[in-house]
């Protein structure tokens, strides 16, 4: 039975007690994922990314790997959740295009960040239509949502194909066996692991905040 991210990074993550145990094991449907994260989305602190320790860390390691030794320039982020990252993302950038898949994660981030010359695209992953190259895309918590291989393949493509030659790719997931107990195939090993036949890593770092789900890889990767 199928564990939610979303139930138990409300729930765990930071440290709250889970109040019933019969709740988390519940194979949701994709609808009914996205009706828990629009429940998130309407909390004052969504996920307590401002409030949680963990969180706060792993932002710091993603912007740590988008800043080392270089400028952002032009830069996609694919998935923008409540726009925590975006945010940090519109300060250092030359430009910022966001996708994300659901209106109301937009419109969270468009109320946080404020900041009129953000382009945004409601649009999938896997289905991304942008006519644009990129210096530095940033994806984040959102791979492991495709279970399936060649959809996830496809994804990366199309991120590929999105990088300029010289640009970085900043990925980050939650490891695999994190992955694996909440349902989800592809953990940040198994996500890298199929990346490195167009993508090869230059850095990478391990946050693990102690708590259960708290594990998670971010990593940099250049076009080989």
């Amino acid at each position: 039975m199928a564990i939610t991210r979303e139930f138990l990074k409300h729930q765990l993550i930071c440290g709250k007690k889970m109040e019933d145990p019969d709740l988390v094991a519940t194979n949701l449907s994709p609808a009914g994922v996205k009706d828990l994260l629009r429940k998130d989305l309407d909390a004052r602190d969504p996920w307590n990314i401002s409030s949680c320790e963990y969180e706060q860390k792993r932002l710091h390691a993603i912007m740590e790997l988008c800043l080392g030794g270089r400028t952002l320039g032009d830069v996609l982020e694919i998935g923008c959740a409540a726009g925590a990252l975006t945010e940090r993302l519109s300060i250092y950038s030359q430009s910022l295009t966001v996708v994300e898949l659901m209106t109301e994660a937009i419109a969270k981030a468009q109320e946080r960040v404020n900041n009129s010359d953000i382009i945004w695209h409601e649009q999938d992953v896997c289905q991304m239509d942008l006519n644009a190259k990129y210096d530095t895309i940033i994806c984040t918590e959102v791979l492991y949502y495709i279970h399936e291989k060649e959809r996830l393949r496809g994804a990366l493509e199309n991120i590929v194909q999105l990088l300029r030659s010289d640009g970085q790719f900043i990925f980050g997931s939650p490891r695999n066996a994190v992955c694996r107990s909440w349902g989800h195939l592809f953990g940040a090993e198994a996500v890298l692991e199929l990346a490195q036949s167009r993508l090869r890593i230059v850095d990478l770092r391990r946050i693990n905040g102690g708590l259960p789900g708290q594990d998670c890889v971010i990593a940099k990767l250049t076009r080989r």
